[in-house]
Formats: C-alpha cells, sequence, structure tokens
C-alpha cells in the first residue's frame, strides 16, 4: 500500500498496481510525490458498485527531448 508524502519510482508504482505497464511513466526513473489518495466509488456494467482508488501525485519526468522538467507536474490516477 502507498502512503501519503513518500516517494516512488513509476516501476514501484506499477508493483504496486497503480500504473498498468502500459503507463507513459511505468518505465520511468523519475520520482513521484503521493499528495492525495481518495477512496471513491464507481458503478459497474452490471449495476454494481465497486471501490477504487484515485491518487494525486506530483513529479518532473523527462521530457520528450530527454531533459528533466523545470518545474514539477501534477497527475491524477484512478485505480482498483
Amino acid at each position: 500500500m502507498i502512503k501519503i508524502g513518500e516517494k516512488y519510482t513509476g516501476s514501484q508504482l506499477k508493483k504496486e498496481g497503480v500504473f498498468p505497464s502500459w503507463h507513459k511513466y511505468a518505465k520511468s526513473r523519475c520520482k513521484w510525490e503521493i499528495l492525495e489518495l481518495n477512496q471513491i466509488k464507481r458503478n459497474t456494467h452490471g449495476g454494481g458498485i465497486e471501490f477504487a482508488f484515485e491518487v494525486t501525485m506530483r513529479g518532473k519526468p523527462k521530457t520528450k527531448t530527454g531533459k528533466i522538467r523545470k518545474s514539477p507536474i501534477k497527475l491524477s490516477w484512478v485505480y482498483t
């Protein structure tokens, strides 16, 4: 389970189940700081309800040219 305030790499978040393997930042070595972690309810196709987590993170991933960003970006992601 991930904790608020901790920093994780993209591969660590992939192992925790936050990022899927096809995600853009799943293989990055950038450190992501967890800002918020909320539990939400989602409706399923069968009419049921499932719980999911919405996580907000901040990090400085590399740009397309390979340079590290000067200012961090915020990323919000929902996972089960």
